[in-house]
């Protein structure tokens, strides 16, 4: 398999039936997210779940061989994270790409558009979105064209003409051409919300016809808009996706025809339970606080909220830590006393 940048290469389209073509998309990997590299205190923490489900992705594109990997953006779950954090990410992407399994990184807004202490990320294998730009593959005979550009996070639906075309998607024909970014667009959606004719929401229809599929991050819900696919985040980041699937796309492209799969990834799984002491006496309540955490599973990782303004003092970390079993998750809400 050839890589090179787009600018330096003819491309030539093969006559008769193509090589299929594999290949893995996977977003929003929030990495290093609860993940403290020096803990206060023993006890489990999610940052580990993060990096489970990216493993497994990258075990997977491996063992398949598939042709190449694109990451949708968020890699890691903000800009200023330590050194180690990146080496260790890229200690992993490093492991597909000794494989000559090329991999492709869209900068999103948790790292501000910009991969954090992006040296740590060269390799031949490793290609980075660090402006609009685009790549070109040859696999197998089969040219193949992959442009992308990093997240703009205000303005997207005036500026996308101008950072697609920046991009130089239009110089070289291929049989096969992908749009990498991470971007909401319009009709995309999260519980109980559908993003729509926003500043930072892209218009569909601005998306020329020549590409094939879209392949953005962002949104944390996996859905499909054609052409737009979404993988969705890795694992679930917070409460409102408590019901939601996590997993990431396996692609493959034969005869001129894209086909997709959604795989899904173990995600711990969430349960919110809330009480109220202006209905009930705080001994009542702990004892069904105490009933609902038994009937949970041991990997469960559950929000407790507490309304009214009658807290006894010892409510504090380490007495819902003592009710909750260190093989879960804690989170406390109390709405009343903000």
């Amino acid at each position: 398999m050839m890589h090179e940048s787009i600018d330096n290469h003819r491309t030539f389209i093969p006559n008769g039936r193509m090589s299929a073509i594999r290949f893995i998309f996977f977003s929003d990997s929030h990495l290093g997210y609860d993940y403290p590299f020096r803990p206060r205190l023993e006890r489990r923490r999610r940052g580990e779940d993060f990096f489970r489900n990216f493993d497994l992705v990258l075990e997977r594109a491996i063992e398949e061989k598939v042709d190449f990997l694109i990451h949708g953006g968020d890699l890691f779950y903000r800009s200023k994270i330590p050194e180690k954090l990146v080496w260790m990410v890229f200690q992993r992407i490093f492991r597909v790409a000794d494989h000559e399994i090329p991999v492709y990184i869209v900068p999103g807004n948790h790292e501000r558009s910009n991969i954090p202490h992006g040296l740590l990320a060269l390799h031949d294998h490793v290609h980075i979105f660090e402006k609009p730009d685009s790549f070109r593959l040859n696999i197998r005979g089969t040219d193949v064209v992959i442009s992308g550009f990093p997240n703009d996070r205000d303005h997207i639906r005036t500026r996308f003409p101008s950072l697609l075309d920046a991009t130089g998607w239009q110089k070289h024909e291929a049989a096969l051409r992908l749009l990498c970014m991470h971007q909401a667009v319009d009709g995309s959606r999260i519980e109980n919300y559908t993003f729509r004719g926003r500043d930072d929401v892209l218009n569909p229809h601005d998306i020329p016809q020549e590409f094939d599929a879209v392949l953005a991050g962002h949104i944390h819900k996996w859905q499909i808009l054609e052409p737009v696919y979404y993988a969705g985040s890795l694992e679930r980041t917070s409460f409102i996706e408590r019901f939601e699937e996590k997993g990431y796309f396996d692609f493959t492209w034969r005869d001129g025809r894209l086909e997709h799969r959604f795989i899904e990834l173990p995600s711990r799984p969430m349960f919110v339970l809330e009480y109220d002491t202006q209905r009930e006496d705080t001994a009542t309540i702990e004892r069904k606080m105490r009933a609902d955490i038994d009937k949970l599973p041991r990997d469960a990782v559950v929000r407790i909220t507490i309304h009214g303004h009658r807290i006894p003092p010892d409510w504090n970390t380490a007495f819902f830590r003592n009710i909750v079993p260190g093989t879960m998750n804690i989170t406390l809400r109390f709405p009343q006393l903000r």
